[in-house]
């Protein structure tokens, strides 16, 4: 039984967002249903009614959860409340599109075009139908139909860029958004979409002039942030990438895996006691998070903390693990701790079966043991 969602305010809030910027035409008239009157004369933006407005929030909320059908009933309820309105017709083709169900969806995008050929939004809803049936002549002429119709907006030649961009046309993409940022320099995704181009393509400097552009003009976006560190990091400035990802993590302090990235590259650094600061402030592992619990040691190992490394291991993986890369490392842990028959009983022990890289890492390690100086990097073996 499907429940009864009551708009909260905080969707209110965000759907008054979203219709104060979506895309209108020439209103039908509200009495019409169907495609067999003429559309009148030029007459004033119709608003539509309060039981439609209702449906599509409850619409919008599902469509978010990923609940399409059910967004799709909503969506369909607005539309019997209101017939005439474009954007309900749109919006209800794009989650039919997303949904396969491409023959309702192009009826709902026919009934607008038909009406209205000046409406971008159901060029480009047109150009998502075409894709997702594989006909893609089809759907770039009418992602440039979007753009002629309205050539001022962007939305039309983002999506025309992504669609370049997926099929691996990198050139094709640059150019459109190129010419997209010379008739509008602050646009932020543009400069996003450029940057992320720009890194596919190799081009990192390039990459790291775009996406300063888009930080610049939307600074809390961590995770772009994020990707300009990475194209920092790819023209060999680490240590750029590092005070970018530190940056990003003040932005989203919740981020583990950016934590992680940034943990690891002031490691390469030799910046150990920044690391270790890192290593502390991530969130605690779960009880059956193994491979978790092996990078961490590895981490807190690197950092020189291989006190807290065994400590931390066999708390995830017991003190004989069955799974060979914790067995490998715990091995390690032991020689560099000097506790070298435990060491050789870690990997002795039967109850594990030795393959492949792990066998000959095993083979390495108890040679390891003879040695009076340890000098081995730890836990390179998991980098294979």
């Amino acid at each position: 039984m499907k429940a009864w969602l009551t708009p909260s305010l905080s969707a209110v809030v965000m759907l008054l967002a979203t219709c104060a910027c979506r895309p209108v035409g020439k209103p039908l008239d509200p009495s019409i249903a169907d495609e067999q009157l003429v559309l009148p004369g030029e007459q004033p933006l119709y608003r539509g009614s309060t039981t439609a407005y209702e449906h599509h929030v409850r619409g919008e909320i599902y469509a978010e959860r990923g609940d399409l059908k059910a967004a799709v009933e909503e969506i369909g309820a607005a539309l019997i409340a209101d017939p005439a309105d474009f954007y309900l017709h749109l919006r209800l083709a794009q989650i039919y599109v997303e949904l396969g169900e491409l023959d309702d969806a192009h009826r709902h995008i026919k009934k607008v075009v038909k009406w209205d050929q000046t409406n971008e939004f159901a060029w480009l809803v047109l150009a998502m139908y075409h894709r997702a049936a594989g006909e893609t002549d089809e759907a770039v002429a009418a992602a440039r139909r979007a753009m002629r119709v309205e050539p001022r907006s962007s939305m039309a030649a983002l999506w025309l860029a992504d669609f370049f961009r997926d099929a691996g046309n990198n050139e094709s993409a640059a150019e459109i958004l190129r010419r997209t940022l010379e008739s509008d320099p602050r646009n932020a995704e543009a400069y996003l979409a450029l940057g992320e181009v720009c890194l596919a393509r190799g081009s990192l400097h390039d990459a790291r002039r775009h996406l300063t552009s888009f930080v610049e003009l939307r600074p809390h976006r961590a995770d772009v942030i994020a990707r300009l560190a990475e194209a920092h990091l790819g023209s060999g400035d680490q240590r750029g990438a590092a005070a970018l990802l530190a940056i990003t993590l003040g932005k989203d302090p919740s981020n583990a895996d950016l934590r992680l990235d940034l943990i690891r590259l002031l490691l390469d650094l030799g910046l150990t006691r920044r690391a270790a600061h890192h290593i502390d402030s991530l969130p605690p592992l779960r009880p059956d998070d193994l491979e978790g619990g092996v990078e961490r040691s590895c981490l807190l190992l690197r950092a020189g903390r291989p006190y807290r490394a065994r400590t931390l291991l066999i708390s995830q993986a017991g003190a004989l693990p069955e799974d060979p890369h914790a067995r490998l490392v715990l091995a390690e842990l032991e020689i560099i701790l000097g506790r070298k028959e435990s060491a050789e009983l870690v990997l002795n022990e039967t109850g594990v079966k030795w393959t492949g890289d792990d066998l000959d890492e095993k083979k390495r390690l108890l040679s390891r043991l003879s040695d009076k100086k340890d000098i081995a990097q730890p836990c390179r073996f998991l980098e294979k």
